[in-house]
C-alpha cells in the first residue's frame, strides 16, 4: 500500500511479485501528482518485505522521477533492507538519508 502526503510517500506492508500490479499502479498515480522539480521522501518505514519485483518497481519509479528532475530519497530504511541495496549494488539508483 502506498499513500502520498504532500512530498512524501509512504511505502507499507509487502512490496511482493503478487501485489506488484497494484503497486505500480499506485506508483502511476502518484507520479501525476508529482510536480517537476520537486523534491520527494519515499518513506519505508512501514515496508515489511519487499522482493526483487518490488525493488525493481521502486527503481523504475526513480529513474521516471529523475527524467523529470524529481530528487527522491529514501527515509527510514531498515537495515536489512540497505545492507540489500548495499550488496547488490542499487545504491546507485537511489538517495539515502
Amino acid at each position: 500500500m502506498i499513500e502520498k502526503k504532500r512530498n512524501k510517500i509512504c511505502v507499507r506492508g509487502h512490496c511482493l511479485a503478487d501485489d506488484a500490479d497494484q503497486m505500480r499502479q499506485e506508483l502511476l498515480d502518484i507520479e501525476g501528482e508529482v510536480a517537476d522539480n520537486a523534491k520527494v521522501e519515499l518513506d519505508l518505514s512501514g515496508l515489511e518485505e519487499i522482493d526483487s519485483a518490488g525493488l525493481q518497481l521502486l527503481i523504475a519509479f526513480i529513474k521516471t522521477l529523475k527524467k523529470r528532475k524529481v530528487t527522491a530519497t529514501l527515509t527510514r530504511v531498515e537495515p536489512q533492507l540497505l545492507s540489500l541495496l548495499k550488496l547488490s549494488g542499487l545504491t546507485k539508483f537511489f538517495k539515502i538519508a
